[in-house]
């Protein structure tokens, strides 16, 4: 250990001593703030995994029905059970597509609901 002699030296070690002790909590105090922001990222990282799940959605289709000189507006609900939306919107569009393919629909018109 360090032999003190002098009061000057004295008094440098323990400024030293004070230096040392707000270098350790001024790190101590970073690494909290550091596991804070991992527990943040950590968290939003879980909530967009949450929220990106497949949920259940519909196609709603309205469109005009001719059938023998007499038209008639349609509107239909299309189950498509759980899907990501992505794939939700894919099956929608692949159902307006196929009213309107067919000659006796005019109109065709379809939207995704959850």
């Amino acid at each position: 250990m360090l032999q003190i002699k002098t009061k000057t030296e004295k008094i440098f070690a323990t400024e030293l001593h004070l230096i040392k002790k707000a270098i350790f909590v001024a790190s101590n105090t970073k690494l909290k703030k550091m596991k804070k922001n991992v527990l943040i990222l950590g968290l939003s990282v879980g909530f967009l995994l949450v929220t990106s799940c497949k949920k259940e959605y519909a196609c709603n289709c309205h469109y005009d029905h001719t059938h023998d000189d007499h038209t008639h507006e349609e509107t239909v609900s299309y189950p498509l059970g759980k899907l990501s939306k992505q794939d939700a919107e894919t099956a929608c569009d692949t159902k307006e597509t196929t009213l309107a393919a067919d000659p006796e629909n005019t109109h065709a018109h379809c939207d995704l609901k959850k």
